[in-house]
């Protein structure tokens, strides 16, 4: 055992975090040591002791080699059995289907059942002494390493324990990040490691592994609830086909209505309790309160509610849509043909179905964060914050912006019990044959609203997160009636118990009215006119120089996976003000279809895989160019004042047909 001067080390690493963690050491320097002792042996670091109970049952250096030894013989990791998790559409199924052929031609073998490399995280909970750290860096163990520590004393035990500098060293030679979040309560835990996981992007989340340095209730609570949100991440945003739709869509409302714009900022706030109303099974047993008090509240209506709240006689104020699918039209105008929707506001994303507005009194429409048809026709620092995954979260992000603080959730289930159905018993998903599907969705147990637990599936549960997450942006408590899953901070509500007695029609009516006069009012075609076309027009062609530039370099160079992606997000960067419109459009199939061949490329064997990668290049270069003939295509009948001839996705079925290829994929 070597033995360090334990102060003079712990200086040299205070001030390598001062150089390369100003925010930690900051924090470090002033963190309130809650008793813990750092235990020595012959002038060295070698436990800790907590009210004199020791952290390690014995030496810390062969507690972490045992336990290390231990886990990368049976490791925790996040792992797939197929490319299903990569947001698979036609144009990354038709890149699989090419690569697929190539390895048959050159008889390149993908047989191995885990990553081989390109591994993205390397999340570690606990950090003690810190003896496991350098290991993990030595061993290439992921791009990134994680560290989450609790307790702000075992961090400072540390720089008393291993040379940070060393192994900072080592992380930059190897190209390793290390992130550290120490001294932060579970939650604040769990959103920082949410904002690494998506600021880092999930394109290698495959194989990441989850390590328990040691035990404790906090410990034990964040990986098991990091861990279960971390698998739910495993979509890359958007794909191809689906932004052309968005524009497609964007483009014919923003020409042919006129409509007030909902933008993200300061509105005047409003007193006035709102019900978002969503179809969850427990909304049967609380529309009864809802229809009570319908003429002194505000009601939402979101998607397939509205014929739900219709046949219980009750007007909804707003409804809420988000889909961009025909089945939208389909359903409204059978709805229409029932009962008159002239008195309602129809409030939607851009990009909904052509049409739908022609059946409301008028029309509110709102830019999605991060779509291309957001960046293309609005200011895009306006869109509505956490207005996705599902309707309800639409419409609590709308109400939010417009100033409401005092907002009751009624069926906003996220899930539902034991034996219970997935939407209300009356709703239409049941007449059309979809209720097969949805019962598929439900793999796993969150805790309930009202107590017990819920089960859940993977939108529901990221749509739960997100309405945590508002509440916390707007400094709000939702009012939670749903007897459902449980939405963190949020407060339950027995339905039975609200009295809106004190407020009067009247009162409702003004306010409905002060809401209009804060909105603008566009006319039709009047954003089609501020677009700078000229501008547009150049973009494609300055995507295809700088994407013909990367792959050039990633030939010559024979670069891996983690390269050619670390070079494409340059050509973000670098490209993000000459070329935003096309990337925004083609950005999510374009790390799709990394992820996607990085999926086999990983199994392939270190002899093979610089033959694997040539032909991901070429069917990445074809396809791409694909897009850009499109995107080309649409940017100039869009200038003119046109509609772009019918989009037809990639044809890879027929590829798949004419090579014999099995496909085991889904888009």
């Amino acid at each position: 055992m070597v033995t360090v001067n334990v102060e003079k080390l712990k200086n040299k690493n205070l001030n390598a975090f001062k150089d390369r963690y100003p925010a930690l050491y900051k924090s470090a320097i002033h963190f309130d040591m809650a008793g813990s002792k750092l235990v020595l042996k012959n002038g060295t670091p070698v436990n800790i002791t907590v009210d004199n109970v020791e952290l390690y049952g014995q030496d810390s250096q062969k507690y972490c080699q045992t336990q290390l030894d231990d886990y990368f013989k049976k490791p925790s990791q996040i792992l797939y059995e197929n490319p299903n998790h990569c947001n698979l559409s036609p144009i990354s199924i038709g890149l699989i289907t090419k690569v697929a052929k190539h390895c048959v031609d050159h008889t390149i073998s993908v047989n191995s059942q885990v990553p081989l490399r390109n591994v993205g995280f390397f999340f570690v909970f606990g950090l003690g002494l810190a003896h496991h750290i350098k290991d993990l860096v030595e061993r290439d163990a992921a791009f990134n390493i994680v560290i989450v520590e609790p307790v702000p004393d075992f961090f400072i035990h540390s720089l008393s324990s291993v040379d940070w500098r060393e192994i900072f060293d080592l992380a930059d030679e190897k190209e390793i990040q290390i992130h550290f979040i120490v001294g932060q309560s579970v939650l604040k835990s769990i959103d920082a490691l949410s904002d690494i996981l998506s600021s880092l992007s999930v394109v290698f989340v495959e194989g990441s592994h989850f390590l328990i340095h040691y035990y404790s209730r906090d410990i034990n609570e964040i990986y098991n609830k990091f861990q279960e949100y971390a698998k739910s991440q495993f979509i890359s945003s958007g794909f191809f086909e689906d932004e052309v739709k968005m524009m497609e869509n964007t483009y014919h409302n923003v020409l042919n209505i006129d409509f007030r714009l909902i933008n993200r900022g300061s509105f005047l706030s409003q007193n006035l309790p709102v019900f978002i109303v969503a179809a969850g099974p427990s909304l049967e047993r609380d529309i009864a309160s809802v229809k009570k008090w319908a003429d002194r509240a505000i009601i939402v209506s979101c998607g397939t509610t509205l014929n739900l709240l219709l046949s219980n006689d009750i007007m909804p104020d707003f409804h809420i849509e988000i889909e961009n699918v025909e089945m939208v039209y389909e359903i409204i105008s059978k709805t229409a043909e029932k009962y008159d929707l002239k008195d309602i506001t129809l409030v939607s994303s851009s990009t909904l179905t052509a049409g739908v507005s022609e059946f409301f009194k008028q029309t509110w429409l709102y830019a999605r964060p991060g779509l291309s048809s957001s960046a293309f026709f609005f200011d895009e620092t306006k869109s509505l914050l956490y207005s996705f995954p599902l309707v309800a979260n639409a419409g609590v992000s709308f109400i939010l912006n417009m100033g409401f603080k005092n907002i009751y959730l009624f069926g906003v289930d996220c899930g539902r019990y034991a034996g219970g159905g997935h939407h209300h018993k009356d709703h239409i998903y049941y007449d059309i044959g979809l209720d097969e599907e949805f019962e598929k969705r439900f793999d796993r147990s969150v805790p309930g609203n009202f107590g017990g637990t819920v089960e859940t599936g993977h939108f529901f549960d990221v749509s739960r997160q997100s309405l945590a997450s508002i509440q916390n942006v707007y400094k709000v408590q939702l009012k939670n009636c749903s007897h459902g899953a449980r939405i963190n901070k949020s407060l339950p509500i027995v339905s039975s118990t609200i009295d809106l007695s004190s407020i009067t029609p009247s009162q409702k009516k003004l306010t409905l009215k002060n809401m209009e006069e804060q909105l603008p009012l566009i006319q039709k075609g009047q954003l089609i006119q501020e677009i700078n076309w000229e501008d547009v027009c150049t973009e494609v062609e300055i995507f295809k120089k700088a994407f013909a530039e990367l792959i050039e370099t990633a030939r010559a160079e024979q670069q891996s996976f983690r390269e050619i992606y670390a070079a494409y997000r340059t050509l973000q960067k670098q490209n993000h003000n000459k070329a935003n419109r096309v990337l925004r459009i083609i950005n999510g199939s374009m790390a799709g279809m990394i992820r996607a061949a990085a999926f086999y490329g990983n199994r392939t064997s270190d002899e093979q895989t610089n033959l694997f990668i040539e032909g991901f290049l070429d069917a990445w270069e074809e396809l791409t160019l694909w897009m850009l003939d499109w995107i080309d295509i649409m940017f100039n009948a869009y200038q003119s004042g046109q509609k772009a001839p019918t989009f037809k996705p990639y044809d890879y079925k027929s590829l798949a047909q004419k090579n014999k290829i099995d496909l085991q994929v889904n888009e």
